[in-house]
Order: C-alpha cells, then sequence, then structure tokens
C-alpha cells in the first residue's frame, strides 16, 4: 500500500527536527523529493579588543529527501541534522555540532605612565546561521579575551632638581606590564635653585658670629631673596608713584645687619687699610659690569688698623665698639667705602637699590613695611622696629638694639631689621629719578652721595617705609649708618 505524506506529516517532522536536532520520516510509499534546505549562513562575530577569531556556524541544513522506499522495513526513517546520514533509531545519530567559541583577543594595555588599560574581552556568543529547510547552527560561544596587564608607569615627578641651576634627571620609563605597554617615563626635573653661599670669613671670629642674634640664631645667616618684577619706591600708600618698574635676579640677603662682632675679625684681618684694601674689580655685582672695588678708593680706607678702630666709635654713644658685651649689635660709624670693603672682603657685595627694596617691600606685594600682611597695613608698633629712639640701652648704650631682636618686624623672606634700627649703605649713587630699564640694574653714573635704606633707630614712622629713599656723603660716618650684605655664591 502506496501513501502520500500529508502536509500534517510534514509539520510534525519538521517539529520533530527542531526538537530533537534530526528530523523523523515515515517511508510507507513514494514521497515526493523535498526542497533542498538552505545552509545556516552567519559567522560568529568577532571578539573584542584586539579581535576574537571568527566563530564557525553550524553546518547547513540538509534538505529533505525524496520519497522512496526507506531501508528500515517500512518503519520511520531519521535522518541526522549532523549531516546526510540515515539512522532507524533516533539515539544512533551522532551529537549535533556546535560552533566554534571564537577566541577574544587580549587587550593592548595602555600607553599613559597610570598603566596600561584593560583589554575588552572578546564578543559573546556569534550568530546563528539562519535555516531554511534545514537546520539552523548553534552560534559559537565566545571566549572572553584575556586583558592586557597594566603596564607600570614612570615616576609621576620627574627628578629632584640640582642645585646650582643644573637640571635634574628624569624618571626612568615604566616597565611593561604582560599584555600592556610600559609607562612613560617622569618628565626632567626642574631647574635647581640658587646654592646656598659659603659663610664668609667674618663667620669664623669669636664674637658675633655664632647663636648670638635674634632669637639665639647665627648672626651670619642669609636668605635667599626668589628675584622678580615690581615697582621701586611704591606702597600705594606714602608713595604712590608706580612708573618705575625694575625686574632683580634671585640673591641672597643677609638676615641681620652687619654685627659689631664680625665688623672686629674684619678690622683684625687688616682689609680696612690702604695698604691691604680689596683687590680692584672685588665685590662686583655679577650683573652689572664694572661694579666691583676701584684702587682709587683705598685713600678713603684708614691708614693703621688703630685709625680703623678709632673709626668705628665716631661718636661717643658708639663707645661700646670696644666692649665685647655688644658684640651682637649693628656697626655704626661705616663709610659707604668701609662698608663696601667689608662686604667684598666677607664673600659678598652691597645691595643695588633695587635688590634691598625688592626685598623689603615683599617683591611684588609693594607692601608698605616690610612686614605689612595685607600688603596696605600701614599701622607700625615698638614690636616691629627700633624706630623714632624707642629703643635706650640703660648704662649710656646704644639708641639702637641688637641684631634681631624685633621678630614682629619680620619681612616677607624673614629677614630683620629692614626697617629702622640702622640705616643701610647701598650700590647706587642718590639721584632723584630712577634708572629706566632697570633689569639688575644700579645707578653708577652720577656722581656724589651714595643710596641708603631702611631708616634708623631715631626715624618716624614714615621714614622706615619699605619704599623710602635716603642717601648720605660716602665718605662720611655717623651713629645711624650700618650695612647689610648680599652674598656671592
Amino acid at each position: 500500500m502506496v501513501r502520500h505524506i500529508t502536509s500534517i506529516n510534514l509539520v510534525l517532522a519538521v517539529a520533530a527536527l527542531a526538537i530533537g536536532g534530526c528530523h523523523n520520516t515515515e517511508n510507507l510509499g513514494h514521497v515526493p523529493d523535498g526542497g533542498a534546505g538552505s545552509g545556516g549562513s552567519s559567522a560568529g562575530a568577532s571578539g573584542g579588543g584586539v579581535g576574537g577569531s571568527v566563530v564557525v556556524t553550524g553546518s547547513a541544513g540538509t534538505g529533505g529527501q525524496s520519497g522512496n522506499v526507506g531501508p528500515c522495513d517500512g518503519g520511520s526513517v531519521f535522518i541526522c541534522a549532523s549531516g546526510p546520514i540515515q539512522v532507524c533509531n533516533l539515539a544512533d545519530c551522532p551529537p549535533e555540532p556546535t560552533g566554534t567559541a571564537g577566541t577574544g583577543g587580549g587587550g593592548h594595555g595602555g600607553a599613559t605612565a597610570t598603566g596600561g588599560a584593560s583589554g575588552a574581552g572578546g564578543v559573546a556568543a556569534g550568530a546563528g546561521g539562519s535555516s531554511s529547510g534545514g537546520m539552523s547552527g548553534q552560534g559559537g560561544t565566545s571566549n572572553a579575551g584575556t586583558t592586557g596587564a597594566a603596564g607600570s608607569g614612570g615616576a609621576s615627578a620627574g627628578g629632584t632638581g640640582g642645585t646650582a641651576a643644573t637640571a635634574g634627571t628624569g624618571g626612568n620609563a615604566g616597565t611593561a606590564g604582560n599584555g600592556g605597554r610600559g609607562g612613560v617615563g617622569g618628565a626632567t626635573g626642574g631647574t635647581g635653585g640658587l646654592a646656598p653661599p659659603a659663610m664668609g670669613p667674618s663667620c669664623n671670629g669669636d664674637f658675633g658670629t655664632g647663636p648670638q642674634c635674634g632669637n639665639a640664631e647665627n648672626c651670619c645667616a642669609t636668605i635667599l631673596v626668589p628675584g622678580g618684577t615690581f615697582k621701586r619706591g611704591y606702597d600705594g600708600v606714602y608713595n604712590i608713584d608706580s612708573s618705575n618698574p625694575a625686574t632683580v635676579s634671585p640673591f641672597y640677603l643677609d638676615k641681620y645687619e652687619v654685627t659689631v662682632g664680625r665688623y672686629r675679625v674684619f678690622i683684625g684681618a687688616g682689609w680696612s687699610t690702604q695698604s691691604n684694601p680689596p683687590p680692584d674689580g672685588a665685590g662686583a655685582n655679577p650683573h652689572i659690569p664694572d661694579s666691583g672695588w676701584k684702587n682709587t678708593w683705598k685713600s678713603n680706607l684708614a691708614t693703621t688698623i688703630n685709625e680703623a678702630k678709632t673709626n668705628a666709635t665716631c661718636d661717643s654713644r658708639s663707645s661700646f665698639v670696644t666692649s665685647a658685651a655688644y658684640e651682637q649689635f649693628p656697626v655704626p660709624c661705616l663709610s659707604w667705602y668701609e662698608a663696601f670693603a667689608f662686604c667684598a672682603w666677607d664673600g659678598g657685595r652691597l645691595p643695588t637699590e633695587a635688590e634691598w627694596n625688592f626685598a623689603a617691600a615683599g617683591g611684588d606685594e609693594q607692601r608698605v613695611y616690610p612686614w605689612s600682611n595685607p600688603p596696605s597695613v600701614s599701622s607700625i608698633t615698638d614690636t616691629q622696629a627700633v624706630y623714632h629712639y624707642n629703643t635706650v640701652v640703660a648704662g649710656g648704650g646704644p639708641p639702637f638694639a641688637v641684631a634681631g631682636t624685633k621678630p614682629a618686624g619680620a619681612g616677607k623672606w624673614g629677614h630683620l631689621d629692614l626697617a629702622g634700627n640702622m640705616y643701610e649703605w647701598l650700590l647706587d649713587f642718590e639721584n632723584g629719578t630712577y634708572v629706566l630699564p632697570c633689569i639688575d640694574c644700579a645707578d653708577l653714573n652720577t656722581a656724589g652721595r651714595r643710596r641708603t635704606a631702611g631708616g634708623f633707630w631715631n626715624s618716624p614712622a614714615e621714614g622706615v617705609v619699605a619704599g623710602g629713599r635716603s642717601g648720605d656723603n660716602p665718605a662720611g660716618r655717623s651713629l645711624a649708618n650700618g650695612v647689610r650684605c648680599v652674598r656671592v655664591r
């Protein structure tokens, strides 16, 4: 008996194939040939990161077999989805293959100093093949890509800046991670600052050189002033002309005024005499040509050491200079030439007016007084400065104070007695106008008086402001005139 397979039978056969992995056809007579099944189509999507391997799709579904009498004695014939294999029992079908797993690409590590970024894993399962009459292939399962290990970054900061303006060494490059690229090395270190200067020979004496100034500190202490641009002589309160800008390079300025003890060592060394003056060119400002000692100036020095000692007692109130009890007081009675000779001998030089004003004004803060913070504060008290004859030492001593005894009057960088106590000699000639333009400048083209700054122990409040200007006869001596040196490296 021959029966044609019905559409219902065909639907059941396809349903069985979709559920069981192969399809079932009754072979009871002649069955018309089925149309060829379309193969599975799509490949698995590639992995993430560098990209996974292409996923192999399921095999193309096989089309329906022609309706010949089957080999299973008229029983059902099973055609397995894994290929054109006919079996009489469903259990005899081989396992249905799956798509090949996509291998995820390992990610590249990042290139930054913070280490490489992890690589993305492979994309999930590949898309199954679509079937038309055939079985859709199972998509490949994606293996997650192994992420690249983070590269070790270079040091985040550059090497330590060298001293004496030597560039620091850059950080080492980071070690490459497993799968990642090495971090970028640190940047080259910044340019080092000025190296601290050596102590001058005046610091080898027995007095005035140890912990005797200020708060038991070495009288030879010096402080770096960073340099910059500001307006000379301007504070916005007492001095309102802001038309004289200047730029100064970094320099070291003594924290204290030169003491009696330090000057005594200088006199003992014999440099204070005409027979042993500073060498020609000594004490020059490295930024200003022809600013050093001139041999023609030696006639302004004492002829003997004893005369030099006498010169230091120019006033009846300065007789203390010969007493060891006053070694830590600022030395008075200095002429401009003696002040210059001392600083040159001690490994330093006289400040320019621009340098001194920059230190006292707190640079571009343009302070009224060295301690003014905010800069416009114009108040002054006896705790901040020796001025207006507010200090008298008992027993006929000097009308000024031990160097550095007014800590409340410290300037921006820590210098003491920039206001009051003693006038301080400067390099410049006295002139009613300023040198313009001014980059590390000094007025050396005017003859006559030399500049002083800071006021003295009997100046009024407005006489000790940071932007004040004064001057004196360079060959004269006064109980009001002392000095503070710039240190030369």
